[in-house]
């Protein structure tokens, strides 16, 4: 994953999440950000990233490190 020639390695499990996203790698830090464009969460570097409190749906998960990024979508469920 990357860009202008950087690879940023990340892994998120399980998809679909429900009370946990597990992110680990070779990242700084990641955001899960809602479909209106909202920061729910915040969390660094090889993460179990509590989603218990996040609603049902659709999320977006911005990986990033000092020179790539990654966005990638996940399901929440319950």
């Amino acid at each position: 994953i990357g860009g202008c020639g950087y690879f940023l390695l990340a892994l998120l499990f399980p998809v679909p999440a429900r009370d946990h996203l597990n992110v680990r790698g070779d990242f700084e830090w990641v955001r899960i950000i809602d479909m209106s464009g909202r920061v729910l969460l915040k969390s660094v570097q090889n993460s179990e990233i509590d989603v218990s409190g996040v609603p049902e749906g659709f999320y977006v998960v911005e990986i990033m490190s000092s020179k790539a990024k990654h966005t990638e979508t996940i399901q929440i469920l319950r």
